[in-house]
C-alpha cells in the first residue's frame, strides 16, 4: 500500500473455477465494510444524530440531523416521469445500485476505509448515486456532459467523469473499481488506475471477495426484488443424511456432470420433483426456517426458474414442489453471518452466483427502496403534491 495514497482495493476478481474449498477470510470482512456503508447511508437518508451518544436535544436541533445536503443535491432539476426513476431503480448495470456501489468505494478510497459520518460527503455519495442516470434511459453518448440539464446540483466531476484525466477523484476511483465487474469484457477497470493508488494483498482479497462472491448476488436481488423467490434446501450432509429416510427418502444421483445443476437429489414421492418454499424480498420467515441445518439458503428467482422449466408449482405437505433441471451458476446464496463457517459444508456456495449475508441483502433492498422514494417525492410530484 502506498503510503501517499488512501487504502482501497485493486485487482480484478477472480471468476472463480468452483475448486475453492471454503469461502475466503476476507469475505465477511468486506461485508462488515459494505454494511456500515450502508448504515452511513441510512444516517443521512433519517436524519440521525452522527453522534452515537446524543441525548436527543430536540427535534429542531441542528446537532439531530445531518446536514441535508444529500436531499439538497438531488433535489435541483427539471421533473422526472416516474418511468425514468424506475429504469433508474431497476437498472443494476447504470442505476441506483452501481451508484450505490460506486459511492461505496468512493468513500473508502476518500476517507481511508473510515465510514463514520462527514457532512461534506453528502453530496458526493448524492452524486455518485445518480452519475449515470441517463444511461438507464438508453443515453450511452455524452451522459455524464448532458446529465447537469436534469440534475445540475451534483458535484462538477459528475458532468466529466466519463474521461476525466484526473484519476484519484473518489467518483473516479469508485466507478474504475466498480468496473471491475466487467472485467472479462470492454468495460472492464484500468488495472493501471487501480495499481497506482492501491497496493497490498488485504485489499485486493477484499475486492475480489466482494466482486466474486457479493456484488452478482446483490445484482440478482436487486433487479428481480419484486419477484416471488424460490428457495432450495442446501442440500448439506446433514439434511441430506436427516432427509434420507424410508418410505419418502432421497434420490437422485450426485456425479460430477449431476452438479453442473441443482438440486441434485429429489424427493422419492415425486419422481425428479423437488422441494420448495416461496416468498417475497425481503427475505424473511416465510422463505427461511429458524433452524442451523436450513439457514444457508440457495434462493432462485421465478423468472429464473421459468427459463428452465415450465413444470407447474405443486403442494406437497407444509410446503411446494418443483421439476426442474437449474444451472448450478444461476442460485445465489443467502445465510446469516454466525454460519460462515459452515458454508464450506455446501459446495453450492462456489459454484453458484455469488452469495451475501442475508441481513445485508434486505438493508440494501430496503435501503434503496428508500432513495428511491425520496427522488420521486422531490422530482416526480408537483409543487401541489399531486402526482403527475
Amino acid at each position: 500500500m502506498q503510503s501517499s495514497q488512501p487504502t482501497g482495493p485493486t485487482t480484478a476478481p477472480a471468476t472463480g473455477s468452483g475448486s475453492e474449498t471454503r469461502p475466503p477470510e476476507s469475505l465477511p470482512a468486506v461485508q462488515i465494510l459494505f454494511d456500515r456503508f450502508l448504515d452511513l447511508v441510512n444516517l443521512i437518508l433519517n436524519y440521525q444524530s452522527a453522534d452515537p451518544e446524543q441525548k436527543n436535544p430536540g427535534a429542531g436541533s441542528s446537532e439531530n440531523h445531518s446536514s441535508g445536503q444529500f436531499q439538497a443535491v438531488l433535489s435541483q432539476g427539471p421533473r422526472l416521469a416516474p418511468d425514468q426513476i424506475q429504469k433508474w431503480f431497476l437498472n443494476a448495470e447504470y442505476g441506483l445500485l452501481h451508484g450505490l456501489l460506486v459511492a461505496f468505494w468512493a468513500i473508502m478510497y476518500k476517507r481511508r476505509n473510515d465510514l463514520s459520518y462527514h457532512p461534506e460527503d453528502e453530496a458526493l455519495i448524492a452524486s455518485c448515486l445518480v452519475h449515470e442516470f441517463l444511461r438507464c434511459q438508453g443515453l450511452h453518448d455524452q451522459y455524464d456532459e448532458k446529465l447537469v440539464d436534469f440534475f445540475p446540483a451534483l458535484i462538477p466531476m459528475s458532468y466529466r467523469h466519463a474521461k476525466s484525466p484526473e484519476h484519484s477523484h473518489p467518483l473516479v476511483v469508485g466507478n474504475q473499481i466498480n468496473l471491475l465487474r466487467h472485467q472479462d469484457s470492454n468495460e472492464g477497470g484500468d488495472p493501471k488506475i487501480l495499481t497506482s493508488y492501491v497496493q497490498g494483498e488485504k485489499s485486493q482479497s477484499l475486492v475480489t471477495a466482494f466482486f466474486r462472491f457479493v456484488v452478482p448476488a446483490l445484482e440478482r436481488v436487486s433487479e428481480q426484488r419484486d419477484e416471488i423467490w424460490i428457495r432450495h434446501s442446501p442440500e448439506g450432509k446433514f439434511v441430506i443424511d436427516l432427509g434420507n429416510k424410508e418410505p419418502d427418502g432421497l434420490t437422485g444421483t450426485v456425479g460430477e456432470e449431476d452438479r453442473k445443476f441443482f438440486p441434485w437429489r429429489y424427493w422419492a414421492p415425486y419422481p425428479e420433483h423437488w422441494c420448495i418454499e416461496i416468498g417475497t424480498a425481503p427475505f424473511g420467515p416465510i422463505i427461511t426456517r429458524d433452524v442451523g441445518y436450513y439457514r444457508v439458503l440457495p434462493v432462485i428467482s421465478s423468472s429464473t426458474l421459468r427459463r428452465y422449466t415450465s413444470e407447474p408449482i405443486l403442494p406437497f405437505r407444509d410446503h411446494q414442489c418443483v421439476r426442474g433441471k437449474i444451472p448450478v451458476s444461476e442460485w445465489i446464496t443467502l445465510y446469516l453471518a454466525e454460519d460462515f463457517d459452515r458454508i464450506a459444508d455446501y459446495p453450492l456456495f462456489a459454484r453458484g452466483c455469488g452469495m451475501v449475508e442475508l441481513a445485508i441483502a434486505n438493508k440494501l433492498l430496503v435501503t434503496t427502496q428508500t432513495i428511491r422514494n425520496l427522488v420521486t417525492g422531490l422530482r416526480a410530484v408537483r409543487r401541489s403534491g399531486r402526482p403527475q
